[in-house]
């Protein structure tokens, strides 16, 4: 899903709004594990441009799993700590 969303936004410039929309109704037709984590993902996807597709699915597993994220990336870990608030 990861790599659908980077060419669809990259290569065909979908929005971000029109693939969350389309990869919620996906949730309806095909099993997937941890869709809450999608799902959640989808949430922040769709409303906070600053962080790309994969940075949400860490948001996700964070909010819904309790994972800790562990990044040397130092912009993802101040946008996720702006997202959590």
């Amino acid at each position: 899903m990861a790599e659908v969303c980077y060419v669809l936004e990259g290569v065909y410039q979908v929005t971000r709004e029109d693939i969350a929309c389309n990869f919620r109704k996906l949730v309806n037709d095909v099993s997937i594990l941890n869709v809450d984590i999608l799902l959640r993902g989808l949430e922040i996807f769709d409303r906070t441009p600053k962080l790309d597709f994969v940075d949400c699915l860490l948001y996700g597993y964070k909010w819904e799993k309790g994972i800790d994220i562990v990044t040397f990336d130092k912009k993802l870990q101040r946008r996720l700590g702006e997202v959590f608030l």
